[in-house]
């Protein structure tokens, strides 16, 4: 017996010791395997019962069951399933048994025409095998299930054999006289047992299982039917219990254990896969799937992700996702069915997060009141039980493309003013009496002083010498005679008014002290008979004291175009004073001299501008700046142009325009500021600064001032419209520099509304500089262009080598840190 105990003993150990090792190696090296649902271990505890048999030598078919001699038992067991494979248990049963060998063909034998009854009290240590979850690998959820086992223990029985010849009993295990008793209760004999069997199990619900089960108990006796010997048909008696049980489990931690176990089976979809600034904001989403059978019912969840990022830490708000009987805030997660969430967050750019990663790191707990978000971890883990899960990495981050905005705001030059080629005109009338086309300079009104005047100037004005345009003479008659009278009257008077011109311009030639000379022949005459001059006419009514002027002026009107001649005359026959008043002055010639006037060459200014720009007005000094491409250059003019005219805005304002163009900003600001005392409320003043403001990166003043400016009448849309790529207002960009095509902030607002077709054809006519390439490298990265991104990527650190260190951490490239390519360029 002793040795039987060693031996069985030394096999348990070896299980234990073969399943306990292929858990832990399993925990070991679950990580390297997919995500698979774990064990939680779980004790447990049951009872069954059902059919007992003894197989000896008092039984018709030995080891085969008798059917007439079937008896009942019942035990109970406790146990704790340690792997998915292994477990213990500890089994406490009660059953009795019965046998009969009365068969012809056994006559003679010492157990023949015999009966026995008995019972028996066992307990044993067995060690339990799920045979599915071997094979078929754990599955908490499978509903049939088949485990075996083997164990070692102790029997107690005690029997009575009965000699159905002459019915003499002989008893076993009695605490009486002549009853062979034991050291076992109520005297029963103890003997070695070994159980082995196979069972099933019936998932009935979470922790309740049915199961059905059959074992055969070995002895290390002979002597259950009290027939001792082995060379008889069993040479150790045993007996089999055939059962149907019910099993409860629980102590598995409630489960959180294994939430914590299975977290591999939860997922993550993080969106934008990399984290990304929109405007001064970093958006982020993340959809949370819970596989079935995960969630427990009891248990809430903690989450919280947090961006980490330079050795500091951003926490984002929290949620709390909570299981079917847990109650408060939060989404419920079905246990059964699993579920999802949804958690959308909003963080605050800071540019040391351009280097960040997003975890999180939730935990679990068991709590008995509802729940609330706003409850602080440490509260929660030092009010209820609770269980950290392991941190997750989410996301990388952060792309910050939206703040590579090109300083190439418009900035407003304000107008030099200057005029390079001006018209100057002189002007005088000659008058003629009605009908007539004759000069006569002591005629009515060319013999006023002004007149007289106004003539003699006209030919004074000739001798300065000033270059001849043009000269032009329109005359006119006043509208009482007949019409076609009146247009050859006009011409007439027209050509007499030329030849006074033309005799003028001839006697000074013929003088001998005139410094200058007219090619009269070559001179251009616009010569002009106007006809009637009816416009004339109507305005010196309008303006004349004739009492009833308006129903001259309604006589006029209505009148049939032929007759008007005809209704003047009759007007003139009630009103006297338009013949005397009225008409002469519209019987006249006008001699208007177009001239140019003397001008500096372009030459000449641009000489004076750099040398001696006081000689020159405050139009030619701020033209000299438009006569050169050269930044430097027009700087110094406009800044010699400050000294000079020290009240001029125009410029200060121009000045100011150059330093921006030099970057040059504090110098810039000084001069608009200045532009500004001298020109309050100038929307060109004002857009410029507004540019000062940009390159300060005060872009909420500079929207201000661009709006300013636009309510001031300059309306610079590129502006602002940059300043929605800052805002995270893309289409607003786009739309608003749609006149700049070939800008690169446009290609930019196009790259961060996913419009790459048309950033592309931007960035290809684009000025090309650094800025330029490195954001075709980032179309490249974002189309997965390779050429487009390592062609460019290359000649923009060639271009600014401070772009290496740059892109070497620039999440835009994210993808390709690690190929030999980009690792080459930024080395």
């Amino acid at each position: 017996m002793k040795k039987v105990y060693l031996t069985v003993l030394k096999v348990l150990l070896s299980v234990f010791v073969v399943f306990s090792t292929t858990g832990i190696y399993a925990q070991q090296v679950k990580d390297t395997k997919p995500a698979k649902s774990s064990f939680d271990g779980y004790w447990y505890i049951g009872a069954n019962g059902g059919l007992s048999l003894l197989h000896g030598d008092i039984t018709k078919y030995r080891v085969m069951p008798d059917g007439d001699n079937v008896k009942f038992g019942f035990s109970g067991y406790f146990g704790r399933q340690l792997t998915p494979v292994f477990g213990l248990r500890g089994q406490l049963g009660y059953g009795k048994y019965a046998g009969k060998e009365d068969r012809q063909e056994y006559k003679g034998f010492e157990f023949y025409n015999k009966s026995v009854e008995g019972d028996w009290i066992d307990y044993s240590l067995q060690a339990t095998f799920d045979l599915d979850n071997l094979i078929l690998s754990y599955n908490p959820d499978r509903l049939l299930g088949v485990y075996t086992f083997i164990g070692f223990g102790n029997a107690q029985y005690r029997s009575i054999v009965t000699d159905l010849a002459d019915e003499s009993v002989r008893k076993r295990g009695y605490d009486e006289p002549n009853g062979e008793g034991g050291k076992g209760f109520g005297g029963r004999r103890i003997v070695a047992m070994v159980p082995v069997g196979l069972g099933f199990n019936i998932r009935l619900a979470e922790k309740w299982d049915a199961n059905i089960e059959s074992s055969l108990r070995w002895t290390d006796s002979d002597g259950l039917d009290i027939v001792n010997g082995g060379n008889k048909e069993i040479k150790n008696d045993f007996y089999s219990f055939t059962t149907l049980g019910l099993t409860y489990k629980f102590g598995s931690g409630s489960n959180i254990n294994k939430m914590k176990k299975d977290y591999g089976l939860v997922k993550y979809d993080v969106t934008p896969e990399v984290l990304e600034t929109t405007g001064d904001s970093i958006r982020v989403t993340i959809r949370g799937v819970f596989p079935p059978k995960y969630f427990h019912k009891k248990a809430a969840m903690h989450f919280q992700p947090v961006l980490r990022y330079m050795g500091d830490s951003t926490m984002l708000k929290p949620i709390v996702l909570r299981g079917e009987n847990v109650q408060g805030e939060g989404d419920i997660i079905s246990y059964a069915n699993g579920g999802t969430f949804t958690y959308k967050a909003t963080i605050p750019y800071k540019p040391n997060m351009n280097i960040a990663e997003l975890h999180v790191d939730p935990f679990v707990y068991l709590p008995n009141e509802p729940v609330s978000a706003s409850m602080k971890p440490s509260e929660i883990k030092a009010k209820y039980k609770s269980l950290a899960l392991s941190d997750r990495k989410l996301a990388d981050g952060v792309i910050y493309t939206c703040k590579r905005i090109k300083a190439d705001q418009d900035v407003v030059t304000s107008a030099h003013g200057y005029q390079q080629m001006v018209i100057l005109t002189k002007n005088a009338n000659i008058y003629f009496p009605k009908n007539k086309y004759d000069i006569s300079y002591k005629f009515g009104m060319n013999k006023d002083d002004q007149s007289k005047a106004a003539l003699s100037s006209l030919f004074d004005y000739m001798k300065q010498g000033y270059q001849v345009k043009d000269i032009t003479i329109s005359a006119w008659a006043s509208p009482e005679g007949e019409e076609t009278f009146n247009a050859n009257l006009s011409k007439n008077r027209a050509e007499a008014a030329r030849k006074v011109v033309v005799n003028d311009l001839e006697k000074m030639n013929k003088d001998k002290n005139a410094t200058v000379k007219f090619d009269v022949k070559a001179l251009n005459f616009n010569v002009v008979g106007n006809g009637p001059d009816w416009n004339g006419f109507m305005k010196a009514v309008e303006g004349s004291t004739i009492k009833d002027k308006n129903v001259v002026l309604n006589v006029v009107n209505s009148a049939d175009p032929k007759k008007k001649e005809e209704e003047i005359r009759n007007m003139i026959v009630i009103y006297p004073e338009i013949e005397e008043n009225l008409l002469p002055p519209l019987r006249r010639s006008e001699i208007a001299i177009n001239t140019y006037e003397p001008k500096r060459t372009n030459e000449e200014i641009a000489r004076l501008a750099t040398t001696n720009p006081e000689q020159l007005t405050e139009p030619e000094l701020l033209f000299a700046a438009t006569l050169t491409q050269d930044v430097k250059t027009q700087a110094q003019i406009y800044k010699s142009a400050t000294t000079v005219f020290p009240n001029s805005w125009k410029a200060f304002n121009n000045a100011g325009m150059t330093e921006l163009k030099q970057k040059n900003i504090s110098a810039a600001e000084t001069y608009l500021n200045k532009a500004n005392t001298l020109s309050p409320d100038n929307g060109e003043v004002t857009n410029n600064l507004g540019v000062v403001a940009v390159a300060k990166g005060e872009t909420e003043k500079a929207q201000q001032l661009f709006e300013k400016a636009k309510k001031l009448g300059v309306n610079e849309t590129y502006n602002l419209a940059t300043l929605m790529i800052a805002k995270g207002k893309y289409a607003e960009a786009v739309h608003g520099m749609k006149d700049h095509k070939c800008s690169y902030n446009l290609a930019l607002a196009q790259i961060l509304s996913n419009n790459t077709g048309e950033a592309a054809r931007t960035l290809d006519c684009a000025e090309k500089d650094a800025q330029t390439y490195y954001l075709m490298a980032v179309l490249g990265a974002r189309t997965a262009n390779t050429t487009l991104l390592y062609e460019n990527l290359d000649k923009a650190v060639k271009a600014d080598a401070s772009l290496k260190g740059v892109a070497k951490t620039d999440r835009e490239f994210i993808k390709y840190f690690e190929t030999p390519e980009f690792s080459k360029i930024v080395e």
